[in-house]
């Protein structure tokens, strides 16, 4: 009801606005996204908006990060809006600007380091803008004291100084920067509505609340597949189940991650399956399609994914707060989390097994495969800051058309990478506590040149870059 209820009204408005004004762009701005997101029609709302917005405020939206994590955070938020704005430009309309004092949930002043990781992200996601909340700060109204870009006296503060570095390398490049954008990456995490809602309807109250299943628990597991991917220097596309091009004819060379969406509506398994049966890859975990539309569970029924899959679910068990799963190619472990569920394999070929039951399958369906992990790994890689999904994600996007990546997994390291035409522009951040020397994989004969390293860093024969702790480096690739 409220999202139909909510595009109904934003439509009503557009409307009574457009009755008057008929120059003006309309403009939604959207906040706390990883909470809120099940509520938001975005392909509706392209129909009488101009634009969309993020909010991106890490001190009120970035709890399911830890600080360190705020750039990847952004990059996730920035995709999220990026596919709901489909065709349409997105700004982040408001960028946390300065320090909160009682508003908020976690008290933070950004520091000049991290307002220069959080624009140079932004705009390598293709933001169209970026505004500031706020500039100065206000003696009155609600937030008194908070938020400001400059110093409580008004003269520019390191976070102003950082911004308007930001701004003069952009103007010093401007024609690579005014027909760039977001590298189209050929990776998609998908979520999907449902699943946001079915895991809060499930809710009880008075309960054990475990992490795997609380509210948060599928976009944790997505978030922890997004992370993977990222370590692989691969920022990918991030987008609701009914934002994706399902139309396609041939899929080869795209990957889908569908990572625990516990209640997939009956119509998708054939887009799913078309996918992959036109060369697409699929990787899946936790309890993807375990309920159906109206809750339906299709696991102890006739499980609609079984033909896809080449399996289905036998069993789901708690077996603890944390176990592993024995990997056999490539031979790894897995650290998972609450749920540890065993399949039925038809076409199928088993990937993890333990006292011959089944942990994992591979199966390949039409052109395409489908790797299947249906427990929550994506939880266990954040819940013990593991590397090891990162190797297997490495392992299924090797042969993926991306002209620059790193060439293995690397931790507290955020790559975005945007085009224009046959030149590329990495924007990357190095978040650990010590200066790194980063290989990169990159495609054919690009040569490099630094546009703006914030404490010196370089790129070394080879592709090795030289990153200092909390740098954001920009390299154009020619």
């Amino acid at each position: 009801f409220l999202l139909e209820y909510e595009s109904w009204y934003l439509q009503w408005l557009s409307e009574r606005i457009r009755k008057i004004d008929t120059a003006h762009d309309l403009h939604v701005n959207n906040h706390q996204i990883f909470c809120n997101v099940a509520e938001y029609d975005f392909v509706k709302w392209r129909g009488f908006l101009n634009s969309l917005g993020a909010s991106a405020h890490p001190s009120w939206h970035y709890g399911y990060f830890s600080r360190n994590q705020y750039a990847l955070a952004m990059a996730a938020n920035c995709n999220i809006i990026r596919s709901g704005a489909g065709e349409l430009p997105y700004w982040v309309t408001e960028l946390q600007a300065g320090n909160n004092l009682y508003s908020g949930t976690v008290p933070i002043c950004p520091t000049g380091d991290e307002i220069t990781q959080w624009l140079w992200t932004s705009a390598s996601n293709g933001a169209e803008g970026i505004i500031f909340w706020s500039l100065n700060p206000r003696s009155a109204t609600g937030e008194p004291g908070e938020w400001a870009l400059l110093s409580l006296d008004n003269t520019p503060s390191e976070r102003y100084l950082a911004a308007k570095e930001f701004v003069e390398t952009l103007n010093a490049n401007a024609s690579l920067f005014e027909g760039a954008d977001k590298f189209e990456t050929p990776v998609t995490v998908l979520y999907n509505r449902e699943s946001l809602w079915a895991e809060k309807k499930m809710q009880h109250v008075g309960v054990r609340q475990d992490e795997g299943r609380s509210t948060g628990a599928v976009m944790k597991e997505a978030l922890g597949l997004y992370q993977a991917c990222a370590e692989n220097g691969i920022i990918p596309s991030f987008s609701e189940l009914r934002e994706f091009d399902w139309d396609k004819a041939d899929y080869t060379g795209q990957l889908l991650i569908i990572a625990n969406q516990i209640a997939i509506p009956d119509e998708f398994v054939e887009k799913i399956g078309n996918f992959v049966s036109s060369g697409g890859r699929l990787i899946v975990t936790g309890l993807t399609g375990f309920w159906g539309t109206l809750n339906v569970c299709h696991a102890c029924n006739d499980f609609l994914f079984k033909d896809i899959f080449g399996a289905s679910f036998k069993e789901v068990k708690y077996v603890g707060d944390e176990f592993s799963i024995k990997m056999q190619a490539p031979d790894i472990s897995l650290p998972s989390h609450m749920w540890k569920s065993t399949v039925n394999t038809g076409t199928a070929a088993a990937t993890a097994s333990e006292c011959g039951e089944t942990l994992c399958c591979r199966n390949s369906y039409g052109k395409g495969e489908v790797i299947w992990i249906p427990s929550l790994v994506g939880l266990g890689k954040r819940r013990n800051n593991d590397m090891n999904l990162s190797y297997l994600l490495m392992a299924h996007t090797a042969t993926l058309d991306i002209p620059l990546r790193f060439a293995c997994p690397c931790s507290d390291v955020l790559m975005n990478t945007m085009q224009n035409g046959e030149t590329y522009i990495t924007t990357i951040i190095n978040k650990n506590s010590d200066a790194r020397m980063i290989p990169l994989q990159v495609r054919g004969a690009l040569n490099a040149e630094v546009i703006f390293a914030s404490k010196g860093g370089n790129v070394l024969p080879g592709g090795i870059v030289n990153i200092l702790p909390e740098e954001t480096l920009v390299i154009k690739w020619k």
